[in-house]
């Protein structure tokens, strides 16, 4: 699927975001907090369906945080230009 210029910028500018907030030691304290919530390296299994929902939910959303951690905003942008 071919991501318009103007979604690369928003997530461009999503990753820069949370890496400069989570770039702290309060940072890494934060997000390791939101890790053991969410059940970042758990499984989310439970034997009732709705529990399982939420904690596939709850982790979804860590998951998401460390996918726009992991991204290399310099290397995106230098992507981009190349696009022009």
């Amino acid at each position: 699927m071919e991501c318009s210029r103007e979604d690369i910028e928003k997530k461009i500018h999503r990753s820069a975001l949370f890496q400069r907030i989570f770039a702290g030691a309060e940072g890494k304290e934060a997000l390791d907090m939101l890790d053991k919530w969410a059940g970042f390296r758990n499984d989310t299994f439970d034997p009732d369906p709705q529990v399982s929902a939420y904690n596939a939910g709850r982790r979804a959303v860590v998951i998401f945080l460390h996918n726009a951690l992991e991204g290399d905003v310099e290397q995106a942008k230098k992507l981009l230009g190349e696009k022009e």
